[in-house]
């Protein structure tokens, strides 16, 4: 619908395509009541005032109308890219994200500190003596069941000293005569050892409690495979009889074999878990980014960073060289909480880079083709100008036409762009498979038009209409744009149409010629000849009608060639040539004259002065 709507600038005010394309947002504008279009010409002006005929004004302020409501949103989308507050969005998401993943690490840190606390307290109450237990008291072995709730069962008094003293107990043996021995603890000691389990408590953690503050579910098999932040952290111990009681509260008389983790290991692998395993507050995995960003980002973003291509939004992102180990929440029907998984980062300052790099990008190309064509149509209409004169300052919000970036085939509302000629060409009359504008839009046109179709006809259409409405040719020139003489380029009209259109000026308006011709016409209006018998003398002398150096010549020069050899204004007798006519409201023809009366006096003058110098050579 943009690319038809180009169309009303160029048929209603014959605008080039490039023009068009360039024209600024608001551009209509009215002064002393009357509407005009702002239309860029040169670099470094602002845009020339063009005048918008009546009968296209309510045409192109409902065209302007409705390109604003399509381009509104891609508008604001430019604006924000070049006011930073799209980077910022980007930035406040992110932040969002790494205050979620602090939060995350703070509450499972708690609940691993409340873990270890709990553990440490159950301990405690485990191994509580079970009767007062004066320090300095020397205690038999065997007596010892009477205050441990852990003690050996055992009689003889070397199982008891193999127990005690495998578990860490410091024995006191007394002889009792030459072979017998007495084993003895003192109550200190006892207390000393009871500190110790519960310390050692306090620093590790059994994998399976790990596991369940990890992912808040006891775990179902002996051993996640989850182990990447745990490979060199994870431990093996044979625990003795008396550490599996107090540590777990069973009765484990040859002791137990348990994966551990020390404390500060527990800490540092939460940690690296629960954030992800990678700098978090830098970067962000390619598939949380598809959610985080999900307007830059979708399921086929990998897909196109393996492409590679240089068009693309993901050519300007910083990615991981390889894939990188780390972990996400899984889905909650997994039953883990979290999952190692591998993948790409990128780094999240990156994605503002690009968005705004894409954008510059994308813009300047557009821009280049659009001043590349201004410039061939500036060629064809016989102007040579530079690439460089047309450039503009301009931003892309400031834009007219406003639309998404088609990146590697695929329409980017977030990195909107001007619309350009090839997408305006491809709309209307598309290449190959695709529907034309005249098809979609269920226009009846004949082929050799749709496959002749050029936007730069609108051009013509405008240009020869108004010579064929009569206007002067320096007065549609100057609207059109154009430097005097480019109109011939434009001008349709044949040489008998364009005679019609003098005989009819010359009868209603009979001071805006002057020549033999219209002095005529002038004369004998003025002697009451009737207004038929002067439309019949002119259809018979005005047969055609051509443009001549100095002003209109209506002779047929294809069947008589000029006999005065174009000295139009002096012709045989000095009183001009009388098939000349000019055109008082052409400012080209009187200023062309003036131009030949002023060489015509400085040669005279010349020539006068060498005469009364009595110079004269022989």
């Amino acid at each position: 619908m943009l690319s038809v709507l180009t169309q009303a600038f160029q048929y209603g005010l014959g605008l080039r395509i490039g023009e068009v394309l360039r024209l600024p947002k608001n551009c209509l504008l009215t002064m002393n009541g009357e509407m005009y279009c702002r239309v860029w010409t040169e670099k470094g002006s602002e845009p020339v005032a063009r005048y918008v005929p009546t009968i296209w004004r309510a045409a192109l302020r409902d065209a302007v109308d409705r390109i604003d409501a399509i381009c509104e949103p891609f508008r604001k989308r430019a604006m924000s890219i070049e006011d930073g507050t799209f980077a910022q969005s980007l930035d406040d998401r992110f932040l969002a994200r790494v205050e979620k993943i602090n939060l995350s690490v703070e509450s499972a840190l708690t609940r691993l500190s409340q873990a270890i606390e709990s553990n440490v307290s159950t301990t405690e109450s485990r191994l509580r003596v079970l009767k007062h237990l004066p320090d300095d008291e020397l205690i038999e072995l065997k007596r010892l069941r009477e205050y441990l709730p852990f003690a050996s069962t055992a009689h003889d008094s070397c199982s008891l000293f193999k127990f005690y003293s495998n578990n860490g107990f410091n024995v006191v043996s007394k002889p009792l005569g030459k072979v017998k021995r007495t084993h003895y603890v003192q109550g200190r000691d006892v207390k000393n050892r009871i500190a110790e389990l519960i310390e050692l408590r306090r620093g590790l953690l059994f994998y399976d409690e790990f596991f369940e503050v990890l992912h808040e579910r006891k775990p179902e098999g002996s051993r996640s495979k989850d182990t990447y932040a745990l490979n060199e952290r994870l431990k093996f111990k044979i625990m003795t009889s008396v550490e599996a009681f107090a540590f777990t509260g069973e009765s484990c008389p040859q002791g137990k074999r348990v994966v551990y983790l020390n404390c500060a290991d527990a800490v540092a692998a939460m940690g690296i878990i629960v954030s992800g395993g990678y700098d978090f507050e830098t970067y962000i995995p390619i598939n949380y980014a598809e959610d985080l960003f999900p307007e830059l980002f979708n399921q086929k973003t990998m897909t196109s960073i393996a492409g590679g291509s240089l068009s693309s939004f993901y050519s300007f992102l910083r990615i991981s060289e390889g894939r990188k180990h780390f972990y996400r929440p899984s889905a909650v029907s997994s039953g883990l909480k979290y999952r190692a998984v591998s993948g790409f980062l990128v780094e999240q300052a990156s994605i503002k880079d690009a968005v705004v790099d894409t954008f510059v990008s994308v813009n300047t190309k557009v821009n280049s083709e659009l001043i590349q064509e201004i410039r061939e149509e500036f060629l064809a209409e016989g102007v040579e100008i530079s690439s460089a004169a047309l450039g503009i300052n301009q931003k892309v919000s400031d834009y007219l036409f406003v639309v998404p970036s088609n990146l590697g085939g695929v329409y980017n509302e977030q990195i909107p762009c001007i619309l350009s000629y090839f997408s305006v060409l491809y709309a209307i009359k598309p290449a190959r498979q695709g529907q034309s504008a005249f098809i979609r839009y269920g226009v009846t046109v004949d082929e050799e038009i749709l496959m002749t179709f050029q936007t730069h006809k609108g051009r013509h259409w405008q240009t020869n209409s108004l010579f064929r409405a009569g206007l002067a040719a320096s007065i549609v020139n100057k609207w059109m744009g154009r430097t005097d003489g480019q109109g011939d380029h434009y001008d349709h009209q044949t040489a008998k149409e364009r005679a019609a259109k003098v005989s009819e000026l010359m009868l209603s308006e009979q001071s805006r010629f002057i020549g033999d011709l219209a002095n005529k016409v002038k004369t004998w209006s003025e002697n009451d000849i009737p207004a038929e018998d002067l439309q019949i003398f002119l259809n018979d002398m005005l047969q055609t009608v051509h443009y001549g150096p100095l002003g209109h010549c209506f002779r047929d020069i294809n069947l008589k060639p000029c006999e005065f050899h174009l000295k139009c204004l002096t012709g045989s007798s000095g009183k001009g040539c009388r098939e000349f006519i000019v055109d008082l409201s052409d400012p080209v023809h009187i200023k062309q004259i003036e131009s030949e009366r002023s060489r015509a006096e400085i040669e005279l003058a010349r020539l006068f002065e060498v005469l009364n110098k009595g110079g004269r050579k022989n």
